[in-house]
């Protein structure tokens, strides 16, 4: 290997092998007791220009006379073939993106025991980061399934990655590369599905309001600009105006938790009134500007 030479190596940007320029080599050659070289070469791939670092060991000695020389290639940074780690990962909680990147780093190094743990310990992770604290990892999964967070489905796909970390954690088996890409892939759609679709969504999107003090935001947005008097009685559908649709489909379970809120005096600006109407086979609970 020469500087300006053009070779085949990997590129963790490109994901795949791609042709590189050898931007500089340093060789060191050894011909005591065992006879080898070394070349440590920073490369530049042709097609994208991002620069790794690769080392070569050529094993002469253990050529025994032969024209092929064995050699080893290791290529730095350390990366995962094929694989491109989740972008906008700030959505995360920071425990969840630590254990995320720990557990990408093992995985890059082949220390698969470390990478399984670390990949049952990011659904951890999102169970106590979702309120599920009790129990073990198999109820804190049912838990995010009752939830909603996860389907019934994922959580039978999610089991299986905990298999996979008992097994490495208290039988000590070894999981092969198709086993932790396949639980690497089911563990990063989890993540994209519970922290980020929902952020990205709701940066775009009009989503369905998931609590109520989404919804009071808005009242309270709307109290604020003075399009209704003191002492008028208005229902969620004015209130809200557009944004109604956001919480039609659970508007009986809202105005519930509303009504629970006023009536503890946790919640300003509205009081509950006696007047209702019928309206789509709903009763419209109507309050009053205060």
């Amino acid at each position: 290997m020469e500087k300006g030479a053009i070779i085949e190596h990997y590129c963790s940007r490109c994901l795949r092998d791609t042709s590189h320029n050898v931007v500089k080599v340093f060789e060191e050659t050894f011909r005591d007791d065992y006879i080898c070289d070394e070349y440590h070469a920073i490369v530049r791939c042709r097609g994208c220009d991002n620069t790794s670092f690769r080392y070569e060991f050529h094993d002469i000695d253990a050529s025994n006379g032969y024209d092929e020389v064995p050699i080893t290639v290791d290529i730095f940074p350390k990366t995962i073939k094929g694989h491109r780690y989740i972008g906008k990962s700030y959505y995360f909680p920071d425990i969840i993106k630590n254990v995320y990147y720990d557990t990408i780093k093992a995985l890059a190094v082949d220390s698969k025991i470390t990478a399984a743990l670390g990949l049952r310990a990011i659904i951890e992770a999102i169970g106590l980061d979702n309120g599920s604290n009790k129990g073990n990892l198999s109820q804190k999964i049912d838990e995010l399934t009752s939830k909603g967070l996860i389907s019934e489905k994922s959580s039978q796909i999610l089991h299986g990655v905990r298999f996979l970390g008992n097994d490495v954690a208290h039988r000590i088996i070894v999981p092969s590369d198709t086993q932790l890409m396949v639980a690497l892939e089911i563990v990063e759609q989890m993540l994209i599905s519970i922290y980020i679709l929902p952020n990205e969504a709701s940066l775009s999107l009009d989503t369905e309001y998931g609590d109520l003090e989404e919804i009071e935001y808005c009242i309270i947005r709307t109290l604020k600009d003075g399009r209704f008097v003191k002492g008028e009685e208005v229902t969620l559908i004015e209130l809200l105006g557009d944004k109604y649709r956001r919480i039609q489909r659970n508007s009986d379970k809202f105005e519930e938790k509303l009504n629970q809120k006023i009536t503890n005096d946790l919640f300003k600006g509205l009081s509950v009134s006696d007047k209702k109407k019928h309206k789509n086979a709903k009763v419209m609970q109507y309050y009053r500007i205060c």
